[in-house]
């Protein structure tokens, strides 16, 4: 009868999908194992708490990533240990005072990106050989002397606090410059690049160091933001920036100080 038919396809439509969400939680499970796979190689807990420390600090934090990375692993071939190059996922807390996002920009996603970060020759030397690196020019720029001092950050007060700390030597490495938005399509036909249209504009993260392009590798993002998340710690009203705690806490900093010089005049004053 349809009565038993209609049942039928219900007991049927019932049990596809009870197996349907068996397999929806068994690939759920298996992708949640990889993610945490992925984020305990590339070191995340470390890279978060460069992150967090840096958005209580100075009020912004800015994530960096996925990027490709050469990585040696230590494997074994019949019992000999090898050292092996794989190319792995990595993230990245850069410094905010280094991250200069468009001045119109209120996300980190509304307009192009440039970061500059501090390198160092072992580090630049692992680019070689990732995809868009331009090696011959990677080769050239290790061929020549690095900057000696660490000028990476442009704050007088900032880098005066860097020269008095004793952690933080004079280095000879080298400064990149990493710009990812939309570039012109004559400009990506004058680096060799196959472009169809001149007339439109494609998302590129372009990197340089010396005044030589290094790397330049098309924005995997589909849409075409740049790969940059940040996160104020207070969000100020129509800025991209935040309030951190030291600015947070000011106002009654000032007011302890106060307080406590006040009662130093005073006991001064008593003792005659």
């Amino acid at each position: 009868t349809a009565q038993d038919i209609s049942g039928y396809v219900e007991t049927v439509m019932a049990r596809q999908q009870r197996e349907e969400m068996k397999v929806a939680k068994q690939k759920a499970k298996q992708a949640e194992l990889k993610m945490r796979d992925i984020l305990a190689e590339m070191d995340f807990a470390s890279i978060y708490e460069d992150f967090r420390s840096y958005c209580i600090t100075t009020g912004f934090g800015v994530l960096k990533g996925p990027t490709v990375k050469n990585t040696k692993v230590l494997t074994f071939v019949d019992g000999v240990p090898f050292v092996e190059i794989r190319q792995v996922p990595s993230c990245e807390a850069p410094n905010p005072l280094n991250v200069y996002p468009h001045a119109s920009s209120v996300t980190m996603t509304d307009g192009p990106v440039c970061d500059k970060y501090p390198v160092s020759r072992e580090t630049l030397a692992g680019m070689l050989g990732l995809p868009g690196s331009m090696d011959e020019a990677i080769r050239g720029i290790l061929d020549t002397p690095g900057d000696t001092k660490a000028d990476n950050i442009q704050d007088a007060e900032l880098k005066a606090v860097q020269l008095r700390d004793s952690t933080q030597p004079s280095r000879n490495g080298y400064d990149l410059y990493e710009f990812t938005g939309d570039v012109p399509a004559s400009y990506l036909r004058a680096c060799g690049l196959d472009v169809p249209d001149e007339t439109v504009a494609v998302s590129y993260a372009v990197t340089w160091c010396k005044n030589q392009i290094i790397k330049r590798i098309r924005n995997p993002n589909p849409l075409g933001t740049p790969l940059y998340h940040g996160s104020p710690y207070k969000k100020r009203p129509g800025s991209l920036y935040g309030d951190g705690v030291p600015h947070l806490m000011s106002d009654n900093q000032d007011m302890c100080n106060g307080a406590f010089r006040a009662l130093n005049r005073n006991m001064g004053i008593a003792s005659g």
